[in-house]
């Protein structure tokens, strides 16, 4: 329509509606419905989140259609944080805590995979292969690596080693489930429970169409605007065909879509997601991916979208409505922890465990990880990650203090929780989290060496005096000196910091002063001392400072014709 190719927005499972239907819908049906089997229980169970699924459905066309008449009333009406917060808040539980929670159960198999996801999307630090020119050539020609292969790769093969997957069990034998397609009526079979569930079913229908309007929200920011009304009617379409075919879960677009659109994708990617999940779906060999697939491997690359879904949200929410952004999140972790979602014993469950204990000094010490990591600093990362192995060490972290368990850990069951409770569960001992973090420093060591090596391929740190985040002004990252400290002072309150620097980069702009050229070629150091008492005494004393300095460089720099116009 418009002559060029748009990057399709990622469409598929509506994860976010997924884990309230499981645990506050299809859960409750199966432990409290009279039946006279376990299975006949569950099979009630599906049946309600499938009619759940299909009512879901059909408010999402009567929302899309309403809104092709009442959109802009309603976006006059509804501020966007109300609409997207609630994403924001399923996404920073159910998509991030939930699926990054068996990385802190067992550290050494899930830190690194958990860290590749901050070194590839937002380092932006991927391994690449060279393909011509040779690798220090200046125009060698490379190609990088997926990121979530990184993740995945590490993820998978340390997962392993820790016998963490269920088919890494003694004894362990897939089930393999009848294939082909499956259409009925269970869509219509569990009316006969819904109605206790209305209140979870209708705030999903609308979080499932403002989740839509969030995304398009986001693709639009990115260059590529969609139809609003077109779009959620399509979605609740699709959930009501899944429905048909058995599924409790609704399909809709989601978030991703600047991030497809910054790797080149157009539309084949979704395409190929569509026919891979056809292909895996029909051939009834989901279940054994499952089953051979550790938590560790999967669970971060799903945490990007949850973190994705809360950067989008106070992205598109204007800054001084960001407390409200906020406090709206409480609820979604009020949900998610009262919830009773994670198994005692369980991976999740022992993860959450190990964020809890010393939880003040894990959040500094991961943040100023990941803040050098998108900064690509890796020599703070280096020296932030030992800090985390040493609070480790000491048990200040992850770990009440026995330091009679610095190799065994309290907990039992084995690595795997599978084991009786005689063997201990080395996986979560102070020593493994230790392991972890020396871990990351040793890739921050690797992504050191060939951010030297290959300039070109691997992109350099972010300098704090360049760098720009949505406005004019450069953020600072370190306070820098005690001396930056009184900076901005004597500014007037609300008025914008000073930049980061030194010497006359901590002063405010000023208008320069006309000096002529015949005065610049008679020039002479009593002139800029002349007119520097014209300006505010912090610029007197600066400018005495920077012409008095013992420096010859400087003293050669400030005899040179023409010196003060550049000073000023």
């Amino acid at each position: 329509q418009f002559g060029r190719d748009f990057t399709a927005q990622p469409y598929g499972l509506n994860t976010v509606g997924a884990f309230p239907f499981v645990f506050t819908i299809m859960a409750v049906v199966r432990d409290s419905v009279s039946a006279e089997s376990a299975a006949q229980k569950v099979t009630i169970a599906w049946q309600v989140g499938v009619a759940a699924n299909f009512i879901v459905g059909c408010l999402n066309i009567g929302l899309g259609v309403a809104f092709a008449f009442v959109g802009n009333a309603l976006f006059q009406f509804i501020p966007i944080a109300a609409m997207t917060v609630p994403i924001a808040g399923i996404g920073i539980t159910w998509l991030a805590i939930a699926q990054i929670a068996p990385c802190f159960a067992s550290p050494v198999a899930g830190f690194l995979s958990l860290y590749f996801v901050f070194v590839c999307y937002y380092g932006r630090t991927k391994l690449v292969i060279f393909v011509k020119g040779g690798a220090l050539a200046a125009t060698a020609a490379y190609i990088y690596l997926p990121e979530v292969l990184h993740t995945v790769a590490v993820g998978a093969g340390l997962g392993w080693a820790y016998q963490l997957p269920p088919a890494a069990a003694e004894g362990y034998k897939f089930h393999y489930s009848n294939i082909g397609v499956w259409a009925g009526t269970a869509f219509l079979d569990g009316f006969d429970y819904i109605a206790d569930f209305w209140g979870t079913i209708i705030p999903i229908a609308v979080a499932a169409s403002a989740g839509d309007l969030m995304c398009l929200v986001s693709a639009y920011k990115a260059g590529d605007p969609y139809p609003v009304a077109e779009t959620m009617i399509f979605d609740g379409i699709g959930t009501l065909v899944g429905a048909f075919l058995g599924s409790p879960f609704g399909t809709v677009v989601y978030i991703g879509h600047p991030m497809h659109k910054r790797l080149g994708a157009k539309s084949a990617y979704s395409f190929m997601n569509g026919v891979a999940w056809v292909s895996l779906g029909l051939s009834g060999v989901v279940g054994i991916i499952i089953d051979v697939t550790p938590k560790v491997c999967v669970g971060p690359v799903i945490f990007v979208f949850g973190l994705m879904m809360c950067e989008e949200c106070t992205r598109n929410t204007p800054q001084r409505h960001h407390f409200a952004v906020f406090f709206g999140i409480f609820f979604g972790l009020c949900d998610y922890f009262g919830a009773d979602a994670q198994i005692p014993g369980s991976e999740d469950f022992l993860g959450i465990q190990k964020m809890r204990v010393g939880s003040l000094l894990i959040s500094m010490v991961w943040t100023a990880i990941c803040v050098y990591t998108a900064d690509r600093r890796w020599a703070a990362v280096f020296g932030w990650a030992l800090i985390g192995a040493l609070f480790s060490a000491l048990q200040f972290i992850h770990n009440e203090m026995d330091y009679d368990e610095f190799f065994t850990g309290s907990q039992t069951g084995g690595n795997d929780g599978r084991g009786s409770d005689d063997d201990p569960r080395y996986s979560t001992s102070p020593f493994q989290f230790m392991l972890g973090y020396l871990m990351i420093s040793g890739v921050a060591v690797v992504c050191k060496g060939l951010q030297w090596l290959w300039p070109n391929a691997y992109p350099q740190p972010v300098d704090d005096a360049t760098a720009k985040e949505g406005g004019a002004q450069p953020m600072r990252v370190t306070i820098g000196t005690m001396a930056n400290w009184w900076a901005d002072a004597s500014h007037p309150p609300g008025s914008p910091p000073t930049p980061i620097g030194s010497g006359l980069s901590h002063l405010p702009a000023v208008p320069p002063l006309p000096v002529s050229r015949g005065a610049q070629s008679g020039y002479s150091l009593d002139r800029p001392r002349a007119m520097a008492e014209s300006l505010p005494s912090a610029y007197t004393r600066a400018t005495e400072n920077y012409l008095n300095s013992p420096s010859s460089e400087m003293n050669r720099c400030a005899r040179a014709p023409g010196f003060i116009s550049r000073v000023i």
